[in-house]
């Protein structure tokens, strides 16, 4: 996209903010929505890993005791 320069005289944005709607910025807040949508994706998927890491170590447990079991049977 082609930079855009201000009219001589008029008021610069304070640097770090977003480029106005009319040069592809967001005017409805959009990057702090985007930032705590990305956070909840985020939160979800260490709960799904979470969940799966604890499925895992019960099932290790399982193993573990059967292979203790079959370990005193012989």
């Amino acid at each position: 996209m082609p930079q855009t320069h201000p009219e001589p005289g008029a008021e610069l944005p304070p640097p770090g903010s977003p480029p106005p709607a009319s040069q592809g910025g967001r005017s409805d807040g959009g990057a702090e929505a985007d930032v705590a949508s990305s956070m909840e994706d985020v939160l979800h998927v260490l709960v799904e890993l979470k969940e799966s890491v604890i499925q895992l170590n019960e099932e290790m447990a399982r193993m573990r005791a059967q292979s203790e079991r079959w370990n005193r049977i012989k």
